[in-house]
């Protein structure tokens, strides 16, 4: 049973979509504040995903994504009440999370969503094992890709602080460091399917993650683009 914590403020919707979950495998709990699930995050085993509530109260959920990163590596989807624009969608992405769904959505699309996010998400400790010790051979003591943790990780414990969608777009480049991925091949594993020309969601993450590998103050560490074919991993600096 696949166990999912949610932020939610409205009791009645909080019930019934939690019972409608749990008819489909989902071992639910439900939070009113965000300082509480983050204290659950930060103290207790994780769940497989965790649903925040665009609006809790007056406070806009997008705000509080970096705060649950810092605590939580797995899929965050944002569930609202209202259609959001682009900019909240690309918004959200950069902050981290990994979906972004309407509650006016029929609920048996929901799930379908939600086990998506899931199965993206569950090849992440796979190829991390292929990746992880990509430099291994090489040094003991090195930057490498830890899918325990879902980041990469420094010599000294340090991270990166990916979310879990950079770290799975990371874990498929290092496993093919020096070769070219396709940028399709990446599409299908943040959507599940061939890339859509007017989505600008795999060029956010490539954007988020050549950031993120900037922190390792390594020139010879980042991702290329290759105009027309997709992208390339340098590989980790030793």
């Amino acid at each position: 049973m696949a166990t999912l914590w949610m932020i939610e403020d409205n009791p009645e919707f909080a019930e019934s979509f939690s019972e409608y979950l749990g008819n489909y495998g989902f071992e639910v709990e439900v939070f009113s504040e965000i300082d509480a699930l983050l204290n659950r995050l930060a103290s207790a085993d994780q769940p497989d995903i965790v649903i925040l509530d665009r609006l809790i109260g007056a406070e806009d959920m997008l705000t509080r994504i970096l705060d649950v990163r810092l605590h939580y590596h797995g899929a965050v989807v944002m569930l609202t009440g209202s259609t959001p624009e682009m900019t909240d969608r690309v918004v959200g992405l950069e902050l981290g999370s990994d979906d972004f769904l309407l509650k006016t959505t029929p609920p048996r699309e929901i799930i379908a969503h939600l086990r998506a996010v899931m199965r993206r998400a569950a090849p992440a400790g796979s190829q991390s094992a292929a990746a992880a010790d990509v430099c291994a051979t090489q040094s003991a003591n090195c930057w490498h890709l830890d899918g325990k943790v879902f980041d990469v990780v420094g010599p000294e414990g340090e991270r990166l602080g990916l979310t879990s969608m950079q770290f799975r777009l990371l874990s498929l480049l290092a496993t093919h460091t020096g070769e070219i991925v396709s940028r399709d091949d990446l599409q299908h594993l943040i959507t599940g399917r061939t890339i859509d020309p007017l989505s600008r969601n795999l060029d956010v993450l490539i954007s988020q993650l050549r950031q993120k590998l900037h922190k390792l103050n390594d020139p010879n560490c980042q991702v290329r683009a290759i105009r027309g074919s997709g992208y390339v991993f340098s590989g980790f600096p030793t």
